[in-house]
């Protein structure tokens, strides 16, 4: 994918490994891990260490890596291209050099990464692979270095690449490798954007005409405001369930508990998509919008008028339908959540009903309608 990346745009590819071309003039009493590899007579000696072994060489080897990619890094940052990297840089020191937009974790099952290691055609791979049949006995020198593998593909490693706060994308086996280069290239900001006109139902706070709205991660939406307003409240429904059971949730917490599911869900599987907690909800018609904006007065909402828009950004088209009141279990909520963003047809065979989420710079081109419907008095 780095390779990938690099081609597509100008750029720099640094590859698996990058660091070899400091090998050479390496001090052993400095670089221990990486001059094992570098000095090593019989690799017949890698390959036949245990776990414990293997974990802990692995572990020294990755933050010596971090020495010296950090360092071509900061050389490759003179050369005005952009500088795809597949990297050894820890999450710690990822998180104070770099932010959410500069930083993708591409996960596999640990099952498979174990299970399919020497399936790969890496040249070291089967190498090492080759070795390994060389052995007195080969089954058992395959069985010892895949739990070496296991040890370092647990599932406590996993999970913290998975929460550690950047976008994640999951391998998928139906997935193209197109497909896995636009949600890197969404990931990283480089998807070119589409410039369209759509209505929107101003409610809650006035628009005016010629405003411009710039709406990303960095910059959230109110659903964002009201949902991080009951974090506390989620936290501790999901910590003590049994506190809350037989009670009923406020709408807000409802929300709160769905709008969080929905967001874990897209960072991990779908980050080319925009997010709820980020996003205008628009509409393809006025007809739509005016459909939209009396069902919102209807339920008391402050319902200013619509909108003609224009988008330079992302649209994801989903189906409100498939929208659900938070629960107590995280479990079910993130099922439903895994719906909602596979948007396939709904199970009761009802229509969907169809809501758009858009981002990015958006233009209020004109006021087509007021209907100043339930505003409060100043």
């Amino acid at each position: 994918m780095v390779k990938c990346l690099a081609e597509k745009y100008d750029g720099i590819a640094c590859t698996e490994n990058y660091h070899e071309q400091l090998m050479d003039g390496l001090d052993t009493a400095e670089f221990p891990g990486l001059c094992y590899t570098r000095d090593l007579q019989d690799w017949h000696d890698f390959i036949r260490r245990n776990p414990d072994e293997y974990e802990a060489w692995i572990d020294e080897t990755s933050k010596e890596c971090e020495i010296l990619e950090l360092q071509i890094l900061e050389n490759l940052s003179e050369q005005g291209k952009k500088v795809f990297v597949d990297t050894n840089v820890s999450l710690e020191t990822l998180r104070e050099i770099s932010d959410n937009q500069h930083v993708l974790i591409m996960l596999a099952d640990p099952e498979i990464s174990v299970r399919r290691f020497f399936e790969r055609p890496d040249r070291e791979k089967q190498f090492l692979y080759q070795l390994m049949l060389e052995e007195p006995e080969p089954e058992k020198a395959l069985e010892n270095f895949r739990e070496c593998l296991k040890r370092i593909n647990s599932k406590e490693q996993y999970d913290q690449f998975l929460h550690a706060g950047f976008p994640v994308i999951l391998r998928d086996e139906n997935r193209t490798i197109e497909e896995t280069l636009a949600l890197a290239e969404r990931a990283f900001g480089l998807m070119p954007t589409e410039e369209s006109e759509y209505y929107h139902v101003i409610s809650d706070l006035p628009k005016k005409e010629g405003e411009n709205i710039r709406l990303d991660e960095q910059h959230p939406n109110g659903v964002f405001q009201r949902v991080h307003a009951e974090m506390e409240t989620v936290k501790d429904i999901y910590a003590h369930p049994e506190n809350w059971e037989g009670k009923d949730f406020s709408h807000t917490v409802k929300v709160a508990l769905r709008e969080l599911a929905l967001e874990k869900v897209r960072k991990e599987k779908y980050p080319q998509y925009p997010s709820r907690m980020a996003c205008l909800y628009v509409s393809r018609s006025q007809k739509e919008a005016e459909q939209w904006a009396d069902y919102f007065a209807s339920l008391g909402r402050p319902t200013y008028g619509i909108a003609k828009i224009r988008v330079s950004g992302h649209c994801y088209e989903g189906d409100a339908y498939k929208c659900f009141d938070g629960t107590a279990s995280e479990e079910e909520n993130l099922h439903l959540a895994e719906l909602y963003w596979e948007n396939g047809p709904n199970a009761d065979g009802r229509e969907k009903i169809h809501e758009l989420l858009v981002d990015g710079d958006i233009e209020i081109l004109k006021i087509v309608k007021v209907m100043n419907a339930n505003i409060p008095e100043s």
